[in-house]
């Protein structure tokens, strides 16, 4: 019996043979070192999160072909939570469109098949947290706003290694390799504040 899922659950490894995502993100240093950072379990591409918020290698994509790294200026002391896999964190009295109620059953869908983790660094800011959703296609990325007049600036710093950054529009850009392959996109992350409301005005 097929299954037909809304993004990738396998990959080629190096020896042409399929495997199957395990983004269950694990810590692979000293288990006291607060300082260290988890990285996936399974997947084409090493994909790295700090245990703590942190100006620099908070985040880090890296592949064959180059990485990418980057964190959050003036973040606040922040500690990495895991969810657990088949659990998403649910938005309580939040109003969803038709679009969004799919995407979370497809989120879902794929924590059960642990190509999805999700993380969050509460009080990035204050009043401010921020979701991190590591995929089989990369990490993303959303906002939440708590309370009224907290910060809506926020200053990340990106780093990339063999890779070349094209800025394709005010909220996209795409990284290149030498031979000017589109490697990764990077996306504006999405907002949304503490009553539901969604914005998709933030600019890279």
């Amino acid at each position: 019996r097929g299954a037909a899922w809304p993004r990738l659950v396998h990959f080629q490894d190096e020896e042409g043979r399929w495997q199957e995502y395990d983004n269950t993100l694990i810590d692979t240093g000293a288990e006291d070192d607060e300082e260290g950072e988890l990285t996936v379990r399974k997947s084409d591409q090493d994909i790295r999160l700090s245990k703590k918020a942190k100006k620099s290698k908070m985040i880090t994509v890296s592949s064959a072909k180059g990485s990418l790294s980057w964190g959050y200026m003036d973040a606040g002391k922040s500690v990495l939570e895991l969810t657990k896999q088949k659990e998403l964190t649910e938005e309580a009295g939040s109003v969803q469109t038709e679009e969004e109620r799919v995407e979370k059953a497809n989120n879902r869908k794929l924590m059960q098949s642990k190509t999805a983790q999700e993380g969050w660094y509460r009080e990035l800011y204050r009043g401010v947290d921020l979701q991190v959703l590591v995929t089989s296609l990369g990490v993303k990325e959303n906002l939440i706003l708590k309370q009224a007049g907290t910060r809506t600036s926020f200053d990340v710093a990106y780093k990339t290694e063999g890779l070349t950054a094209e800025q394709t529009d005010r909220q996209t850009v795409t990284l290149r390799d030498e031979n000017g392959e589109a490697v990764n996109t990077l996306s504006a992350p999405m907002r949304s504040d503490g009553a539901g409301a969604r914005s998709t005005g933030v600019t890279l």
